[in-house]
Parts: C-alpha cells; sequence; structure tokens
C-alpha cells in the first residue's frame, strides 16, 4: 500500500501542482492587469499627452492592415496616410520632430518591441504585451535598436516650456532590411514593423482601455472646437497651445481635419481636404504628373472642372487662403475695399507697419519718431483693421515677411501680399505672390482671384554648401543665370538633394529675393527643416499636419518643368551682385578685379544687414561669429556697420542670447525692426548726395539710389556674413576666404569661417506684444479721414471709357533704358503720401529717363514749348482734358508692387502704356486701374514712336481677348505709320477697362445686388 500510495502520488502530485501554480498564476496576472490598468487610469487622467484616447488607436472595420493601418510601420509616420507605426501611444517613430509622447519613450537595444516608462506602460510589456511588434527580418546582432532621447535644451513650445522635445537617435546606421530610409535627411532609419495582433484583436484591446480611461484635464480645460460630425472617426481640433494627434486611416487622408491656420486666428483653418479634391479633379483631367507649385496652385482653383488650364495661356480663378499687406500700400488698399462698401473681409487678412520708419538716430529713436509723425496714418490703419476684421500689428513688430514666416505661413497654402517680396513665404512651402492693393481688395471681398496660369522653372539642387557659401549665394547665382527678366510669368520651384541641407529661413531667403528675377513667386517642397522651424514657432500642430500631407506637399516623380536649372551647392562659391541691378552676377573669388576694371569705388563706406531678406536668427549668430572674431583680436569695424532686425522676436531672442551685444560691441548701430534703409527710409548724412561711394548690404534690391536716394552709390548684394567681413576691412576688395585682416597686436589673421544656430537653442523670445487683433465688437468704430488732410485721402472712382477709340494724344515721355516702380513713384520720404494719391502723383516718372534729352523729370511741353517736370506737364495736360500716353522699354515696372505707379498715371491723365515689354505686377495693377497695358508686337517698333509724336489706338470698339490692337501714329512733319499692339487682356480685364477700373465694377456689382 505505501508503495502504492507512493506511485499514486508520484502520478498526481505533479498535475495538481500545476493546476495550482496555474491558477495561482492566471490569478497574479488578473491581479496585476486591475492594478495597472487603475494605475494607468490615475496617470492619465493628469497626464499632457497630446492624444485623445485609445479611440485613436483603434482601427477601422474597414482598414486594410496589409497597406500600413494603424498598427504597420512603413517608414516612421504614424496616422500618415496610414503609412506609418507609432512607438508607442502618440509618438513618431523616428522622427525628431518635438511630438510631445505621453512621457518619455525608449526603445529597448536588441528587441523590436517597444517600452514606455508612464502612461502606455500597461499596453505594452516584452513579449507578453497586449500590443507588440516585431521586425520583418530578423534583428543584427550588430546593429542595436534606436534609442530615444530627450533634447531638455530645445523646449517644444514657448506655451509649454516643459515639454522636452524627444527624437530617435540611431546607434548603429545599419540597414535592416531592404527598405529605403525614411527621409532623405534620415538615412540612417530603416524601421520595418508588423503586427503580431490582428486587427480585430487590437480594437477589443482598445475598447477595453477606452472603458477605463477619462479624458485628462488638459483636454477638458482646452479651449477647443470640435466638429460634431465624427462618423469616420477623424477628430477635429482647434487646439493652438499643443497639437493633438489624430491617426489617420488606410482608407484616405483624414485632410477634412480641422487645424488652425496660426496661433491668432482660433477660427481660421487650414484646408487641406480642397486642395485634395480639386487635385482628384484636375489629375484626371490633365493625366501627368504635376509639379509642387501646380498641386498648390490647381488645389485652390475656384472651379477645378471647368477651368481651362494650360501653362502661360489660361487665366486661373483662384481662392487664396489669406491676404498680407504692408503699411505703405495698405492705405490705397484699405481706401478702395471702404469704397466697396462691404462690412468685414471674406479671408484672414493682416496690416503690418514696417515701411514707414525712417532709419536716422537708431532703433527706440527712430520708432518713436516715426510713431510721432505717422500717428494719423496708424490710427487710420489701426481703426481700418479694427473695423473690417484684420489683424493689425503695429510699429515695431517687424518686417511684414519675416512676421508672416513666423506665424502665419504654411506648407500648400496660397497667399497674396501687397508687397513683391511676398515669396519670402515660399521658404516653408507656400505658394506667396506679390499683387498690388486691387487684387488684395478682390480678395478680401470675396472675389477669386486671377492670375495667368504660370510656368514652372525647376532648379535642381545638388551637393552640400560649406565654409563662407551661404543660401543668399544661391539667389544671387540664380539671378545671374536668369536675369531681372529671366523668371517673368513662372513660378521658380526648387527640388534636388541639396535642398536638405537648408535651413528653412535659408529657403526663405532664395525665395524672397526671386522677385528680382520677375518670378511670380518661388517655393521649397516640405521637409523636415521646416517642420523644425514650425515647431520653433509654437506651431507644431501645423508641422504635424504637414507630415501627414505630404504626399501633395512635393512634385509628382516625373513632374515637367519648363526649364531646369543645376546648382552644385559643393562648388557654388560666395556671389556678390551689382552695382545699380540685382542681376550682375559675380563670384567673390572674381570681385575684386571686377571692382578695379570698372572703376568701382574702392573703399567701402557702409556694411548693411538684416531686412526680410536676411535677418533671421541664423544669418545674425553666423554674423556675430565673425563679429566676435574680429573683437578678439582687437578690431572693430571700419565702415559704418548697421543692424536691422526682421521682427521684434528676432531682436529680442539675439538680445538675450548676446549676438546683439557682439555686434554692438564691433560697431555696429542696431536699426528699428523695419524696412528702413532697404526701401530708401534713411537720412544718410555720412555722404554728400551726388558722390560717387560704395555700400554692401544683404538687402534684395539695388537699383539706382533706391537706398539712399544718391545716384552715385554703386550699391552690392551680398550675404551678410560677406557684408559683415567687409566692413572690418573697409575695402571692397576684400576677400575673406583669402585675404588677411591685420590685428592690434600688428599680427595677421584670417578669419574663419561663419557659424551659428539655425534655431535658437533656448527657444524664441517673442519679446513685446506688438500685436492687435480684430474686436469682435465693432459697431461703434469709426473711420474718419479728414478732408483737410495732407496724408490721406478718399478715393474719387475714374471715369468710365466712352466707348471710342483715342485720338491724336501726345507722347508725356518716352522712357529710356531700364524703368522700375521706383522710377515711376519713388519711396524715400514720397512714402508718407502713399495714401494720398493727388499728393504722392507729385513724384510720377521723375526718376525716369528722358529719350529726347537724357535727363530725369525734364519733358517738353507740346502745348507751350517749354519743359517742365513730368508731374506739371502731365496736371497741365490733364487740365486741358488730354489724355496721354507713355512709351517705355524692356520689363517696364520691374520692382516692387507698389500699385500708385498705375494709379498716378490714370490720375494724372494717362490712357495708355506701351512699352516693350511688362513686368507682371505692374502690367496687372495698369489693367485694375482702368490703363491700357499694350506691347510692340515687334519690339523693334520702340524705335518709330518719338516723343513729339500724335497717336492714336485703334480697335478698341471691337476690342477683345486675343485681338491686337492699333497705335496709328502721326509725326510732326506729316507723316504717318501704324504699329501692331499686342495685349493681355481676357474678357473679364476688358471689363475692368471698360468699367474705367476693376474698382468702378465691384461698386456696379454691388449697388445691382443692393
Amino acid at each position: 500500500t505505501k508503495a502504492g500510495s507512493n506511485v499514486s502520488n508520484g502520478a498526481l502530485s505533479p498535475l495538481v501542482i500545476g493546476l495550482i501554480s496555474a491558477g495561482t498564476a492566471a490569478l497574479f496576472i488578473a491581479l496585476v492587469a486591475i492594478g495597472l490598468l487603475l494605475r494607468t487610469r490615475r496617470r492619465y487622467k493628469g497626464n499632457s499627452a497630446h492624444f485623445r484616447s485609445l479611440d485613436d488607436l483603434a482601427p477601422s472595420p474597414t482598414d486594410d492592415m496589409s497597406k500600413g493601418s494603424l498598427f504597420k510601420g512603413e517608414g516612421g509616420n504614424p496616422g500618415m496616410n496610414g503609412s506609418g507605426m507609432a512607438t508607442g501611444i502618440g509618438s513618431d517613430y523616428g522622427r525628431d520632430d518635438g511630438f510631445n509622447a505621453p512621457e518619455s519613450f525608449s526603445a529597448i537595444a536588441g528587441r523590436s518591441s517597444i517600452t514606455t516608462t508612464r502612461s502606455a506602460e500597461p499596453m505594452i510589456k516584452g513579449a507578453s504585451s497586449m500590443l507588440a511588434y516585431q521586425s520583418t527580418s530578423p534583428p543584427s546582432p550588430t546593429a542595436p535598436m534606436p534609442l530615444l532621447e530627450r533634447k531638455p535644451s530645445v523646449p517644444q513650445s514657448l506655451t509649454h516650456p516643459s515639454s522636452d522635445a524627444i527624437s530617435i537617435s540611431m546607434a548603429s546606421p545599419a540597414k535592416r532590411d531592404g527598405s529605403a530610409p525614411q527621409s532623405p535627411s534620415h538615412p540612417d532609419r530603416y524601421p520595418r514593423l508588423e503586427p503580431v495582433l490582428s486587427a480585430n484583436d487590437a480594437q477589443l484591446i482598445a475598447e477595453t482601455f477606452r472603458k477605463s480611461m477619462r479624458k485628462p484635464r488638459w483636454y477638458e480645460d482646452r479651449d477647443l472646437e470640435e466638429d460634431d460630425d465624427e462618423a469616420d472617426g477623424e477628430r477635429h481640433s482647434a487646439a493652438i497651445k499643443a497639437p493633438l494627434r489624430t491617426f489617420a486611416k488606410a482608407a484616405g487622408t483624414g485632410s477634412a481635419r480641422k487645424v488652425q491656420m496660426s496661433n491668432f486666428e482660433k477660427d481660421q483653418f487650414i484646408n487641406y481636404q480642397r486642395i485634395e479634391n480639386n487635385l482628384a479633379i484636375v489629375k484626371k483631367r490633365l493625366n501627368r504628373p504635376l509639379t509642387l507649385s501646380e498641386k498648390i496652385v490647381y488645389g485652390h482653383l475656384d472651379n477645378a472642372q471647368g477651368q481651362e488650364i494650360e501653362r502661360g495661356k489660361s487665366y486661373l480663378k483662384l481662392r487664396p487662403d489669406r491676404v498680407a499687406c504692408q503699411d505703405a500700400t495698405a492705405q490705397m488698399a484699405l481706401l478702395q475695399f471702404m469704397s466697396a462698401g462691404l462690412p468685414n473681409v471674406a479671408v484672414p487678412s493682416t496690416v503690418h507697419c514696417d515701411h514707414l520708419i525712417e532709419a536716422q538716430l537708431g532703433g527706440e529713436k527712430d520708432l518713436l519718431r516715426a510713431k510721432d509723425i505717422n500717428r494719423e496714418v496708424y490710427d487710420f490703419l489701426s481703426s481700418s483693421c479694427a473695423k473690417y476684421g484684420l489683424g493689425f500689428w503695429k510699429p515695431g513688430s517687424g518686417i511684414i515677411h519675416q512676421i508672416i514666416l513666423e506665424n502665419y505661413a504654411f506648407p500648400g497654402g496660397l497667399m497674396i501680399g501687397t508687397d513683391s517680396h511676398t515669396p519670402n513665404a515660399g521658404g516653408l512651402g507656400m505658394v506667396a505672390i506679390g499683387v498690388g492693393g486691387a487684387d488684395a481688395v478682390d480678395v478680401m471681398a470675396n472675389i477669386p482671384w486671377e492670375l495667368k496660369c504660370p510656368n514652372v522653372i525647376g532648379v535642381k539642387l545638388t551637393g552640400k554648401m560649406s565654409g563662407w557659401t551661404s543660401a543668399k549665394d544661391v539667389i544671387l547665382k540664380v539671378a545671374g543665370i536668369l536675369t531681372v527678366k529671366g523668371g517673368t510669368g513662372a513660378i521658380v520651384e526648387y527640388f534636388g538633394p541639396g535642398v536638405d541641407s537648408l535651413s528653412c529661413t535659408g529657403m526663405a531667403t532664395i525665395c524672397n529675393m526671386g522677385a528680382e528675377i520677375g518670378a511670380t513667386t518661388s517655393l521649397f517642397p516640405y521637409n523636415s527643416r521646416m517642420g523644425d522651424y514650425l515647431r520653433a514657432t509654437t506651431r507644431p500642430y501645423i508641422a504635424d499636419w504637414a507630415d501627414s500631407f505630404q504626399q501633395n506637399l512635393k512634385a509628382d516623380a516625373g513632374a515637367h518643368y519648363d526649364q531646369v536649372i543645376e546648382i552644385d551647392l559643393n562648388t557654388l562659391e560666395p556671389h556678390i551682385n551689382g552695382p545699380f541691378t540685382p542681376d550682375l552676377a559675380t563670384p567673390l573669388s572674381k570681385f575684386k578685379d571686377a571692382v578695379k576694371a570698372n572703376g568701382w569705388p574702392k573703399k567701402l563706406e557702409v556694411g548693411l544687414i538684416g531686412s526680410c531678406t536676411n535677418s533671421s536668427y541664423e544669418d545674425m549668430s553666423r554674423s556675430a561669429s565673425i563679429a566676435k572674431e574680429a573683437l578678439d583680436h582687437g578690431l572693430k569695424a571700419k565702415s559704418i556697420f548697421t543692424i536691422t532686425p526682421g521682427s521684434e522676436q528676432i531682436r529680442a531672442t539675439i538680445d538675450r542670447d548676446g549676438q546683439m551685444e557682439t555686434l554692438n560691441a564691433a560697431g555696429g548701430v542696431v536699426l528699428a525692426n523695419a524696412c528702413g534703409p532697404c526701401i530708401g527710409q534713411w537720412d544718410r548724412k555720412d555722404v554728400p548726395k551726388g558722390t560717387k561711394n560704395s555700400i554692401i548690404t544683404s538687402y534684395n534690391r539695388n537699383f539706382t539710389g533706391r537706398n539712399d536716394a544718391n545716384p552715385q552709390t554703386h550699391a552690392f548684394v551680398a550675404s551678410p556674413e560677406i557684408v559683415t567681413a567687409m566692413t572690418f576691412a573697409g575695402d571692397l576688395t576684400f576677400n575673406p576666404t583669402t585675404d588677411t585682416l591685420v590685428g592690434k597686436d600688428g599680427k595677421p589673421f584670417k578669419l574663419s569661417a561663419p557659424h551659428g544656430n539655425e534655431l535658437p537653442p533656448r527657444g524664441y523670445d517673442p519679446g513685446e506684444e506688438t500685436y492687435q487683433g480684430p474686436p469682435k465688437e465693432k459697431a461703434d468704430i469709426q473711420v474718419l479721414v479728414s478732408p483737410t488732410s495732407d496724408r490721406l485721402q478718399i478715393l474719387q472712382p475714374f471715369s468710365k471709357w466712352n466707348g471710342k477709340d483715342m485720338e491724336n494724344m501726345p507722347v508725356l515721355i518716352k522712357v529710356k533704358g531700364k524703368c522700375t516702380t521706383d522710377h515711376i513713384s519713388m519711396a524715400g520720404p514720397w512714402l508718407k503720401y502713399r495714401g494720398h494719391l493727388d499728393n504722392i502723383s507729385n513724384n510720377m516718372l521723375i526718376g525716369a529717363l528722358n529719350s529726347e534729352n537724357n535727363e530725369v523729370n525734364s519733358i517738353k511741353n507740346t502745348f507751350t514749348g517749354e519743359y517742365g517736370a513730368v508731374p506739371a506737364v502731365a496736371r497741365d495736360y490733364k487740365a486741358r482734358k488730354q489724355p496721354w500716353i507713355v512709351i517705355g522699354d524692356e520689363n517696364y515696372g520691374e520692382g516692387s508692387s507698389r500699385e500708385h505707379a498705375a494709379l498716378e498715371v490714370r490720375h494724372l491723365g494717362g490712357a495708355a502704356v506701351i512699352t516693350k515689354s511688362f513686368a507682371r505686377i505692374h502690367e496687372t495693377n495698369c489693367k485694375k486701374q482702368g490703363l491700357l497695358p499694350l506691347t510692340f508686337a515687334n519690339p523693334a517698333d520702340y524705335d518709330k514712336v518719338e516723343p513729339f509724336d500724335k497717336v492714336s489706338i485703334r480697335g478698341l470698339t471691337q476690342f477683345k481677348e486675343g485681338v491686337p490692337l492699333t497705335l496709328h501714329v502721326k509725326k510732326p512733319n506729316g507723316k504717318e505709320l501704324d504699329i501692331k499692339l499686342n495685349h493681355s487682356f481676357n474678357s473679364d480685364q476688358i471689363q475692368w477697362f471698360k468699367f474705367g477700373s476693376a474698382l468702378n465694377q465691384m461698386a456696379a456689382k454691388a449697388d445691382s445686388n443692393a
């Protein structure tokens, strides 16, 4: 029996023990799971994670797991059209994007499972985790998994300074499988993750956690606007302080989600859905790959189905996302908008006070002086903005284009601005186009904006910049290739592997100066550098949104360009352009010889850095590094040295971080956050007017007399680094890459290549508050314009066309050579009259060269035989009720977007401007104001018209699109001839002419609808 008992015990004991052990283990696991769930619930309740709930993790029943669902990674971008996998809850696998995950995440070396330390903790735990992931290929024993590391020095945003950015660093670049890199900028990342669980299991898990969790306090307290319709599982958020992660489904992009345009406009959202809808139609119609610019432009078509689309020919009707105006052009734009009789602007719009501040004594003093002198204009702009719903950036806030880049530009957007350098926003992947005020009025009045379908010029960048070469040198080189009219009628689109070596602000510099080649605009494809900048400027929610829309923020493979230029950044050297034109490009290595050969003044009088083109944190840091090295050798600037911060945010940040102190110590004078000398707002006193001298700037434009009203000033354009270096030499022939300076100790030394941070390590300091948002209640706001004011004047409508051909008109002036908008309507001291059409008309064409006597502002009155100033003779003709015309040369009206160059001609009685060719913006401005911008069918016919001829324009009674007109010329000796004239009017624009102006037509339509 004992033996039998022993046998029985020996057989049953392991079974009983096994059952008991299994039951105990199951009970233990259940208790642990319950405990962890409760712990997670407590922690999640107060967590600041950027996701709402596990609803976002649950796959849709329609998700195709094989095509990249929520739980499948194909490159590390979760929630991006199903193309990536999250490394836990709410993170971006393999992206250094500052996204604030629930807490810190870590990847365990040598494994494929991901472990979190906080709120996602219960969800993933080694091989027995509820959500486990495994690699599609065995882990390499020599290639450790990526390690997540915190970057405590870089706050995710100024609104969440304690939320550090999270990034993944690869311990080894070893490739795990045959997959392509995640992105060109991160070639060392190759994660490919597959789900262990089925979609149903994952959905069940998510449902369990959803029932156990509440929405956290941060979510409940947030000022959000939710879309009630969530049938598709998407969540729409207007949160501006932090991104709320929404995972897109594999079935679609989810581009209908609400994401705010800016931190200042809680009720305005980025409309990627419109772009996607339009492109679906356009691609089906055109059946070809699209360039990036085509995607954005066609994505904003008013009628994608019915719109004729042919590059260089069709006129497109577009719906821009926003309008931006600087204070000098905003006056006339708002006066025109008031004439339209509308209660509120139809699209987000802003006004920026940057043009009316004259550089004279220094930043703070100049600003106070400008506020006093321009008080009437600032009050008008402020009250108009409040009345009609525009944002108002006060004097001192900064230059329009820098403010737009910091606050309003976003990838894939379409913006128009009443300044020619509006394309600056192309550095953030936006199609941003300079226009006249009348175009801005159309968009603000909810009228589709018209643009001739642009051609597309591609610039392929390869290699990587180094040493003294900067982004500015790219556009200086391009300007030399294309010249000032080579980009007319085209968008310049940059692409290629070299793009990823440029900072976002560097890309903006290139796009900004693209205006100097006549381009409609310039832009870059969205990349991680833009995402970094968006996050640094407290817009991480836009960066995340753009990440999910990347397929439409870059050109299609095989897209066709009308012209392609290739630039190797490895071999690109610094350039200096000028004088007198921005397209005279000279490599730095050849510039010394060019100075000597051309007899340009060798002594450098002034070096000026900053402006909207080059005033980023990176620009200022690199310039300060040069100044510091010179200071360390006991040197100060030999030339006058000025610094113009692009914005209050830049000024405050470089003040805090020490760059301003360094530049000041080196002899630099910090000017106000405004345009200043770049647009001629410079009370220069170091050389008498008329004295031949040289200056060098990091600005964008160097037309004759533009900066200081001295036609003998030789103005050159270069990068801020080259400008800074040259000021320490005081010599235009100094080459910092080869030449030496002599230190205080008498020893020669060579400046090191500049260096500096792309973005501020401590985040941006916003500085003083300078923004005025439109009030909710505006019934009591009055906009007053005094009838005795010499700064502002209510506009009177221009007369309608009389229905007849124009006969026997005198030629007011035949212009010889370059005639920019600066020649037609000067800036500088005339800026104060930009809101008073009659007063500012006294500068009409005073800078244009008269072909008859080779003088400026001196023409013969055909009635009196006497010579007089151009505006005076024009007023005499107007008093006699005698219309007149202007004859112009090539690329007439290049430069600024100022519509005053057209308004003044119309106001003083001009009927037509006939030229060899026009700059795009000026041609449109002429049309808007009821003028006839016409071109010689044969440019050589320019020589057949002489200053004292009488001319008639015939064919107007049959004025039609595509049908030429005739210029009948009657010579003083009685001879007559006919000259063929072309025009670019379409049927709608012909109506502008017949009504007397586009504004007249708008008012007539408003009256008929009343």
